[in-house]
């Protein structure tokens, strides 16, 4: 397996990651048994990857990385997870939504801090919305210890030309830790 720098970390992850999203969502879609979801995840460690991505929005992708990765040793692999700062069309407002989230993530990961923590699917539009009213918050949970490093993730479909990413980068490059562009088999 070949390793890279991610982002601003410093954390050397594989050029391989696990996302836990996608159609199958770690077998969700796909009906995998809660043995075959671990033997994928495993197997995955096994041949040396050791960034694993997920989101509180993956369905029970959460739950099932803790149970699967409760007797791996906590340095064999980084875990990202995100928050989605947008409902029913419109920026979150509930100040209490982001920590509430992290702590949940922490329950159902089973583990102490999330290593890369994203703001997920941020789009154009709600960039200065979201950088104002829920960055500080953020880092306050950075601050707390519970989350390593700070992220952003685009909504493809809707920024195909990735403006939001270049906005973050030029307007607040001190801010992102990583930024997750999209690009997969999917686009």
């Amino acid at each position: 397996m070949q390793y890279r720098t991610l982002g601003r970390t410093g954390l050397d992850v594989s050029l391989m990651s696990y996302g836990s999203g996608g159609p199958s969502r770690l077998g969700q879609g796909t009906g995998l048994s809660d043995a075959e979801q671990e033997a994928l995840l495993r197997r995955c460690i096994d041949l040396g990857v050791n960034l694993i991505d997920s989101s509180a929005n993956y369905g029970r992708s959460e739950e099932i990385l803790g149970r699967c990765l409760r007797d791996v040793p906590r340095d064999a692999y980084y875990m990202a997870t995100k928050w989605s700062p947008r409902a029913d069309g419109a920026v979150k407002t509930d100040a209490d939504d982001l920590p509430r989230s992290v702590d949940e993530s922490l329950r159902r990961l089973g583990i102490d801090v999330i290593d890369v923590m994203q703001f997920h699917g941020v789009t154009p539009d709600i960039y200065d919305e979201v950088v104002d009213r829920h960055f500080g918050t953020m880092r306050r949970l950075q601050e707390a210890g519970k989350i390593r490093y700070v992220g952003i993730t685009e909504m493809f479909f809707q920024d195909s030309d990735h403006s939001m990413l270049t906005r973050a980068l030029t307007e607040h490059p001190e801010h992102w830790d990583t930024v997750m562009l999209k690009y997969g088999i999917l686009n």
